[in-house]
């Protein structure tokens, strides 16, 4: 008796593996919780409305952008 060939060898495409996804980073998470939390808050509370946790997330939203971008250009120019 022989031994069975051996199962072909995967291809990726261009002979290279599928980088790991990496893990959201932790202030994204917060940022998430925090929105998820002001949004049950405005749907529960009687005096906050809808309009004003739309604006609410849209100036926080601006907010964090604005603050990653800068954190961003800070580490760039740094390294130079």
């Amino acid at each position: 008796m022989s031994t069975p060939p051996a199962p072909p060898q995967q291809s990726h495409y261009y002979g290279a593996s599928m980088p790991p996804i990496p893990a959201p980073n932790p202030e994204v998470i917060v940022y998430i919780v925090a929105l998820l939390v002001v949004g049950i808050v405005a749907l529960a509370a009687e005096t906050v409305v809808a309009g004003h946790w739309i604006e609410f997330a849209k100036w926080v939203t601006a907010a964090y952008l604005i603050s990653r971008g800068i954190a961003k250009l800070g580490k760039v120019l740094e390294s130079r």
